[in-house]
């Protein structure tokens, strides 16, 4: 069996409750700019292993994943903030349970409209 880590970059679609992801093999963890798939908001990099055994292949979980790059979005606001509370007051709720779920105390406001959880670390570009 031959094992060989190999680095992708995910890139994220809205919205994130139902959020469509696409991941391609990269040679190199570097800030995008060109081929960025249209309606993308986001992306981030991570690596997994993948085994190789006869003619199966068999792919780990991610790991050692960055942080996420979001795409000019419009903003990090808390979900305390009056206007966030208005623009997303049906899904507040749903977004604190999310945000707990994903440790984090930020969302970021994407160029299309929608939230997404912003972690330390995470950047708009």
């Amino acid at each position: 069996m031959n094992i060989r880590k190999h680095e992708y970059v995910e890139y994220i679609f809205p919205p994130f409750y139902e959020s469509k992801k696409i991941e391609k093999h990269t040679d190199k963890r570097e800030v995008l700019s060109e081929n960025i798939p249209e309606g993308c908001i986001g992306y981030r990099f991570y690596a997994r292993n993948v085994a190789y055994a006869q003619s199966d292949i068999l792919r780990g979980n991610p790991r050692d994943i960055s942080f996420t790059f979001y795409l000019n979005a419009e903003g990090v606001e808390t979900l305390d903030e009056q206007g966030v509370r208005e623009k997303f007051f049906e899904k507040v709720a749903f977004a604190r349970d999310i945000m707990g779920k994903q440790k984090c105390s930020k969302i970021v406001v994407t160029r299309s409209g929608d939230f997404f959880p912003f972690k330390e670390g995470d950047k708009i570009f």
